[in-house]
C-alpha cells in the first residue's frame, strides 16, 4: 500500500489480506494523513482485505481523499461490494476511482452502478473498470448511468 502524506514522506509499503487487513490499514489511514489520493496496487487479496480497507476509510474519513487507485488487485465481487458500500456513503468525497484489472465481473459492476444511483450526493466523476470482465448487460447499465442527468460521472474507462 502506498499513501501520499502531507509532508510527502516515504510511502508505506504493505499487503492487505484478511489476516492483516484491520491491523495494517487502521494505523496507516488517518483522516488527517491521507491527502488527495490513496494508491493500493497489487496488495489486496480478496473481499476481506478490501473490507478492511473500506472499514479503515470509513472510520477515519478524510475530507481530502479524492482519488482511490486500487488497480491490479484481486477484489472480485465481494471486494467491489465493499467499495459500493463506501460509494453509497453520503460522506464519501471520492471523485476518481481506479479499478483497473481487479477481477470484477458483471455482478460487481452492477453493484457499482446501484451504489452510484442510490447516492445523489456522489462526487464520483471518473471510474476506470478497464481489463475486467463486465459483460454486455453491465456495460449497458454503465452507459445508461452516464446518460442519467443526475449522475456526475463524466469519464468511464
Amino acid at each position: 500500500m502506498e499513501i501520499q502524506t502531507p509532508d510527502h514522506g516515504a510511502p508505506v509499503q504493505t499487503n492487505i489480506t484478511a489476516e492483516t487487513g484491520g491491523t495494517t490499514c487502521a494505523p496507516v489511514i488517518d483522516g488527517n494523513t491521507v491527502q488527495g489520493s490513496l494508491t493500493v496496487i497489487n496488495s489486496i487479496y480478496g473481499g476481506e482485505g478490501c473490507a478492511a480497507l473500506v472499514k479503515a476509510l470509513k472510520s477515519n474519513p478524510s475530507p481530502h481523499l479524492r482519488k482511490l487507485k486500487l488497480s491490479v488487485n484481486k477484489l472480485g465481487y465481494s471486494g467491489v461490494k465493499e467499495l459500493s458500500d463506501l460509494l453509497e456513503d453520503p460522506h464519501c468525497k471520492l471523485e476518481k476511482l481506479q479499478l483497473y484489472d481487479c477481477k470484477i465481473n458483471g455482478e460487481g459492476c452492477t453493484a457499482q452502478v446501484k451504489a452510484l444511483e442510490s447516492n445523489p450526493l456522489s462526487h464520483l466523476i471518473e471510474l476506470n473498470l478497464s481489463w475486467n470482465k463486465l459483460g454486455d448487460s453491465s456495460v449497458k447499465k454503465l452507459c445508461d448511468l452516464l446518460e442519467d442527468p443526475h449522475c456526475k460521472l463524466k469519464k468511464l474507462q
